[in-house]
């Protein structure tokens, strides 16, 4: 079953525009609230950390080594972003400073 917490903080990070999430759901039923937009936030949030240039060459040449890992395009470094584990935990801990919700 989810509580009252757990739906406000899902609300914080889907929007407001999931009416049918709902304290007392069931948690079977909460996967079915995730969209192609909320995944592809997702997706942006860590590419956005993303360094502006490589940190060993400092050049801004990224690319895909394979269709799936980004590397630098001049020295062949892989790129160095935060993932989306480390994401969440300090988006959680943003929304706990701002909300103190628990």
């Amino acid at each position: 079953m989810v509580k009252v917490l757990a739906v406000e903080i899902l609300k914080i990070r889907f929007g407001d525009n999931v009416p049918e999430l709902q304290p007392g759901m069931d948690m079977d039923e909460v996967p079915a609230v995730v969209t192609v937009e909320s995944i592809a936030k997702g997706v942006m949030d860590i590419l956005d950390s993303l360094p502006e240039a490589c940190t060993k060459c400092t050049h801004s040449e990224w690319q895909t080594d394979n269709g799936s890992h980004l590397k630098c395009g001049s020295c062949g470094e892989p790129a160095a972003y935060t993932n989306g584990d480390d994401l969440i935990k300090e988006w959680l801990s943003k929304v706990q400073e701002e909300k103190k919700l628990f």
